[in-house]
């Protein structure tokens, strides 16, 4: 009777004799497989990888129990003897102060074995189940848009949503630095910032990018202002706004890593004059970091500010897409209250420069799946 329920089980899984696998949380016993691992896995997040040197070993260690201590989560593929003896595992990194965390290595890679798709599609789907589990409501991925292991990642549920070129600058020229005097409008990121920050957000950023990567707030919650504080921490980040009549119209943030440092504008691409300053402010500002690389990405209601990057020295490498999934996660309300309406669900649209789109340039075609009832 056990051996023909553990039968039904094999084929009725995965209709695959050797499907029956494990996945478990990275252990110390692990270490040895991990480092063997990660020598053959690859990046699913391009930013993460060019900022930051950690090995996956180093990251897994220094996280032990899944999500806490530095915030990371390994899972080990363990393959059934049956199979074909291939074994694997995911990293993801959980985001500072933020309920998302990105997908930063993966393995085996995509074209070491016929059934690594099969492999990532376990290792992914855990993954992802195990973050909403812990409070982690979206996981992101970020791939070159000629990596063939993007078709992969999208068939595990993960879903585009925009597009970005990638501009590189190999080292900060020091002669870009300008003083206080030449900038007078331009002035340090505070932390009372944070409600205007999030109000340019909204002006410059199309509604789709903002759900799919938070910035709208579902079932009726308002944004909590310690969110967005958490989001720039000061040892991670610097920032700066450029204001006008006491009124912020730009800014830029510098996310500092390890080996590489990431630039990110919040304007209106139009605004040529303010990012001019903006940038330069920010430049001279990371050239006295230890390490001067910088990258830059333009998203395509970005792109008018292009000229001012090749002004400076930048130069387009690549182009990338940004992918999420959204994990499901428990609502608590009173039972005397009717329960609102739950959506971003499922994202369908993305943005590109090439494809035709809405007011905002988007395509915003958006599944929407709702639950009525009582909840727990």
């Amino acid at each position: 009777m056990i051996a023909a329920i553990l039968g039904a089980l094999q084929i009725n899984l995965t209709h695959r004799t050797y499907a029956i696998t494990l996945i478990r949380p990275f252990g110390l016993r692990n270490s040895l497989r991990l480092q063997r691992l990660a020598r053959r896995s690859e990046s699913l997040h391009v930013e993460y990888e060019l900022l930051h040197s950690q090995s996956p070993l180093w990251r897994a260690v220094a996280a032990p129990i899944p999500w806490h201590g530095a915030g990371s989560a390994t899972f080990i593929y363990i393959p059934n003897r049956n199979g074909p003896g291939i074994d694997g595992f995911v990293q993801a990194v959980k985001r500072m102060g933020r309920p998302e965390a990105d997908v930063v290595r993966i393995a085996p890679r995509h074209d070491a074995h016929e059934a690594a798709s099969t492999i990532w599609d376990e290792l992914l789907t855990h993954l992802v189940s195990s973050a909403g589990a812990h409070g982690i409501q979206r996981v992101y991925a970020c791939l070159r848009n000629d990596n063939p292991s993007l078709a992969i990642v999208m068939k595990s549920g993960f879903a585009p949503y925009i597009e970005e070129t990638l501009y590189h600058l190999p080292e900060i020229p020091l002669t870009t630095a300008r003083t206080e005097v030449d900038c007078p409008n331009v002035r340090p990121q505070l932390e009372q910032d944070s409600f205007a920050l999030q109000r340019l957000h909204r002006c410059f950023t199309p509604p789709l990018v903002q759900r799919a990567e938070g910035v709208l707030v579902s079932n009726g919650e308002a944004p909590s202002p310690l969110d967005l504080r958490a989001w720039w921490q000061p040892e991670q980040f610097e920032g700066f706004v450029y204001e006008r009549a006491q009124e912020i119209v730009a800014a830029v943030q510098i996310q500092r890593g390890r080996q590489a440092h990431w630039l990110r504008v919040l304007a209106d691409s139009n605004a040529a004059d303010v990012m001019g300053e903006l940038l330069d402010c920010a430049l001279h500002a990371a050239a006295h970091y230890r390490k001067r690389t910088i990258y830059c990405s333009l998203r395509p209601y970005q792109e008018g500010l292009a000229p001012l990057l090749h002004e400076r020295g930048f130069k387009a490498i690549a182009s990338l897409t940004r992918l999420v999934k959204h994990t499901t996660r428990e609502i608590r309300q009173e039972v005397a209250a009717p329960a609102k309406e739950l959506f971003e669900v499922t994202l369908t649209g993305i943005l590109t420069s090439n494809h035709p789109h809405d007011a905002h340039g988007v395509n915003t075609e958006v599944s929407v799946i709702h639950f009525n009832g009582k909840t727990s």
